[in-house]
């Protein structure tokens, strides 16, 4: 688990550590730079509970946390973990690292930010690494999340996150279309308001589709509340009907809404159906050209040829009838 942890480490740090001349490799453990006279660090229950890297062992005044410091910020007053002996080794191995006229040795260039939420558990491996990670993830830390609660009024308090996110590489095999849902749960998806605010868009930010003035397009407007996808959505929701899912849409309105966005629907062809509209909609409004239905028909049986018989052989059955 941890070597597998840290090659992702490595490459994801890559880039910015070419850009800044800092170190790409920040772990302590097992790492030729970081040693206590020229014994490599290891400790199994630090790495276990993901305490991997120099920033985990430095303050915001990116200073090397003393042993009290560390066991009662760090490791949540988890005295037992470590022995002030074996955390002695550490310091000393960090202050022999430290050069503060090297860049990349220079404590004070560490990211203090870098490091993952320590929980002593038991170590993971195989799949269940994901499901780990995905399951310490707060509904507070995704403001996307909360404003798309507000915006289908819905409650925070009934959302699944975790089964958001898990759900997503579920829905399709197509990795264009997982991204592009990424994105639009994260509110990072295209739409002219956006394009018109980094100066892609030089006339004005508002929708080019709908015959109502001054309606700003958003990623609210194109999916919530425009009347062209308001109208692909009716149109959608009597396909599915054929008889894909009987309880399609579901009630109240708001929750048809937020499911509708974050493509939750406990039937994965109707997810399937939901997130090609949302994709090949966003692509209209982006080449600033009206989505009509016949043009989702064409794209959806073009992207069926990625997924799985069994969704291919129902949609395309459904096809047949349109």
């Amino acid at each position: 688990f941890t070597a597998n942890l840290l090659n992702c480490y490595k490459e994801w740090r890559l880039a910015a550590a070419i850009a800044s001349g800092t170190s790409i490799n920040h772990c302590i453990w097992g790492n030729p730079s970081i040693s206590d006279i020229g014994s490599k660090l290891w400790h199994q229950q630090l790495i276990d509970g993901n305490f991997i890297y120099i920033s985990d062992y430095i303050n915001e005044t990116f200073e090397i946390r003393k042993y009290r410091e560390f066991c009662i910020v760090t490791l949540s007053s988890m005295w037992h973990v470590i022995s002030r002996t074996e955390y002695l080794a550490i310091i000393m191995a960090l202050k022999r690292y430290h050069s503060p006229s090297v860049p990349h040795r220079s404590l004070l260039n560490i990211d203090i930010n870098l490091n993952l939420e320590g929980l002593l558990r038991p170590p993971v491996t195989g799949k269940k690494i994901r499901s780990k990670l995905v399951g310490k993830v707060s509904f507070e830390n995704f403001g996307p999340l909360t404003a798309w609660c507000t915006d289908c009024g819905v409650s925070s308090g009934d959302v699944n996150l975790a089964g958001i996110f898990r759900n997503l590489y579920k829905i399709t095999n197509n990795l264009t279309l997982v991204q592009f849902q990424y994105k639009l749960i994260m509110r990072i998806s295209t739409s002219k308001y956006m394009r018109f605010k980094m100066g892609i868009e030089k006339d004005n930010p508002y929708c080019s589709q709908c015959s109502s003035i001054n309606n700003i397009e958003t990623l609210k407007h194109i999916f919530l509340e425009c009347p062209v996808i308001t109208h692909l959505r009716d149109q959608l929701s009597a396909f599915i009907k054929i008889p894909t899912a009987d309880n399609y849409p579901p009630e109240p309105q708001g929750v048809h809404d937020f499911n509708f966005i974050m493509s939750t629907h406990p039937n994965q062809v109707v997810n399937f159906l939901e997130l090609a509209l949302k994709w090949y909609t966003s692509r209209q409004y982006q080449a600033k050209k009206k989505p009509i239905w016949v043009g989702f028909c064409n794209t959806l049986r073009q992207l069926l040829s990625t997924e799985p018989n069994s969704v291919r052989v129902e949609i395309r059955g459904l096809l047949a009838l349109d």
